[in-house]
């Protein structure tokens, strides 16, 4: 689904406020219209583009039900209030990497974006994006790792070395 696909499918959900099935046909069922998405920047659009892209729709709507938790719900459900550093480490990630569509993403206990998925020997690979750059763990060779923001590059070549 390209930007413009979403765009329409966005304006559509928007004037008729009606609720889309909530599969990867129709990513978009997870935005609330009270969630400002007539007002949406063209950057804010290329993140949810790329999200789309490599996560697919049930990524976006995790993302988004991590976006949505408020300091009232937190005593609620014990879940942590998503760190703005985190986000955006995230979305710099997303705009780097080629990993399996196949992620789980969480939402940590501090706040922080975790991205899991399996490699091709069904070993863990798992990244967590903190206020301060990105910790990984590959569980085959044991390897953790902390690279900061500003070398987000590196992470794609310790993560797939061959790449």
């Amino acid at each position: 689904m390209n930007l413009l696909d979403i765009a329409d499918v966005k304006q559509k959900w928007c004037e008729d406020s009606t609720s889309l099935l909530l599969d990867d046909s129709n990513p978009i069922a997870c935005l609330r219209p009270s969630s400002g998405l007539r007002n949406l920047s063209p950057d804010q659009l290329e993140k949810i583009d790329i999200v789309l892209d490599k996560l697919g729709g049930k990524g976006l709507q995790r993302l988004t039900q991590f976006q949505n938790y408020s300091i009232d719900s937190y005593e609620e459900r014990q879940e942590a209030i998503l760190s703005p550093c985190s986000l955006e480490g995230f979305y710099r990630f997303l705009k780097t990497m080629n990993f399996p569509k196949e992620s789980s993403l969480f939402l940590t206990d501090a706040g922080f974006l975790e991205l899991c998925w399996e490699d091709s020997s069904g070993q863990a690979i798992q990244v967590e994006f903190t206020s301060k750059g990105v910790e990984s763990y590959v569980e085959n060779t044991g390897q953790e790792d902390f690279v900061p923001y500003s070398n987000i590059e590196e992470i794609a070549k310790k993560l797939f070395p061959l790449s």
